[in-house]
């Protein structure tokens, strides 16, 4: 998901929302009362610490395949 013009401490809130739809979909979509653990990354830009984690999953990703 990109949010544009949306600073770091608004991408932690959307991932936050975002991450607990995801774990409300699967619980109900699966009819089980587990809670699920959905995994969400934030990579901001230009902070370049996080543009070398996102290139390092990215090339993860690939290899994986």
């Amino acid at each position: 998901m990109l949010l544009p013009e949306t600073d770091r401490s608004g991408a932690l809130a959307a991932g936050e929302r975002f991450q607990k739809l995801l774990a409300e979909f699967l619980s109900d979509f699966l009819e089980s009362d587990y809670s699920f653990n959905i995994p969400v990354e934030i990579t901001s830009f230009p902070d370049q610490s996080s543009r070398r984690i996102f290139k390092s999953r990215l090339k993860h990703l690939f290899e994986v395949m």
